[in-house]
């Protein structure tokens, strides 16, 4: 695969996407310094293109260099305010490092611009879960819920809660709801 990406970068060095596939592929292979390189190369090309600065951001999270995703991640907001996924990014980052506010505010900013979307929802959860907070968790997905009845996401995620606080009646209703919307949602 490594020769096939590379094959494809010297075919069309002017390709940012074939540069972002290559340092994908090498930061699996955990080989950061050369995935940064061809990264590098992709911006060069193209200094907005979110793929190359997601990619950037994942590869300084994965060395654990936290201040450069973060200033990547900032960068994307600001190149592109209605993505969500560098608001979620940075409340992963936040999260890690517990610093539980912050996680929050960007991972609810991540909800705003993608209202149905699981991952931004489930993370705020677990954020009110993590500092012991099931009321605020419950409360936040009620609030969901009452606003958008049909949000599956919202109904697991009380289930599960429930579940967890041996409320088993409440958790069945909550998971029976969410079937009902989403009858082939693997919950």
């Amino acid at each position: 695969a490594k020769e096939s990406l590379q094959k494809a970068v010297e075919a069309n060095p002017l390709d940012a996407k074939a540069h972002v596939r290559l340092a994908q592929f090498l930061g699996h292979e955990q080989d950061y310094s050369a995935s940064l390189k061809e990264i590098d190369k992709a911006l060069e090309i193209s200094a907005t293109d979110i793929d190359a600065l997601s990619t950037k951001a994942d590869v300084f999270s994965a060395k654990n260099d936290y201040k450069a995703a973060v200033a990547v991640l900032d960068k994307i907001k600001s190149s592109h305010p209605d993505n969500p996924g560098a608001y979620y990014k940075l409340g992963q980052i936040y999260q890690a490092q517990k610093d539980y506010d912050r996680a929050i505010r960007e991972f609810e900013q991540a909800l705003d611009k993608s209202p149905n979307a699981f991952e931004p929802l489930a993370a705020v959860v677990s954020v009110y879960l993590a500092q012991n907070n099931a009321d605020k968790a419950i409360a936040k997905l009620n609030g969901i819920i009452k606003s958008a009845p049909t949000n599956a996401a919202a109904h697991k995620l009380l289930g599960e809660i429930y579940f967890s606080q041996r409320k088993f009646d409440e958790a069945d209703k909550s998971f029976l709801r969410a079937i009902e919307i989403t009858p082939r949602w693997n919950i």
